[in-house]
């Protein structure tokens, strides 16, 4: 679901009522669904830090998946653009 069409605009409550009782306790989607709140950019740009750079620098020793390092480049990227992460 995407939030713009999901919950603004409307009948935004009425949608947001009828997610909530099918995620309650007892509801029909308790314990067979999660929610995941995800930003597009941020999704985005860590795949491609994933895809494009981690087996560079894995080839080279460094593990930017497990220490974070990856992580913080694409949050820098995904919100600074070009500048956050220099060359």
């Amino acid at each position: 679901m995407k939030f713009q069409k999901m919950f603004t605009g409307g009948g935004a409550g009425q949608r947001r009522r009828l997610l909530g009782e099918l995620l309650e306790p007892g509801g029909p989607l308790h314990d067979r669904a999660s929610v995941y709140v995800i930003d597009k950019h941020y999704f985005v740009t860590a795949k491609l830090v994933s895809l494009l750079l981690e087996e560079r620098f894995h080839a080279v020793g460094h593990d930017i998946a497990s220490n974070g390092a990856g992580r913080q480049f694409a949050l820098d990227l995904a919100t600074e653009g070009p500048p956050g992460v220099g060359p």
